[in-house]
């Protein structure tokens, strides 16, 4: 009986243990890794639209 109730006491000091660490993670990094953009991508000119040739008017008959 003795022995249980250390092993209960075990396990849950060891998931608040868990839980806490968890909860600091995100502190420690400051969340500015998540979402930004790398420098190493290069920019690419925007697309220009094809060129069209003049529209010529048909001959009138």
């Amino acid at each position: 009986m003795y022995i249980k109730k250390i092993l209960i006491g075990a396990v849950l000091a060891v998931s608040a243990l868990s839980m806490l660490a968890e909860a600091t993670a995100r502190p420690m990094g400051g969340g500015r890794t998540i979402g930004r953009q790398s420098q190493n991508v290069s920019r690419m000119p925007p697309a220009t639209a094809p060129q069209q040739a003049p529209h010529q008017a048909a001959p009138a008959p």
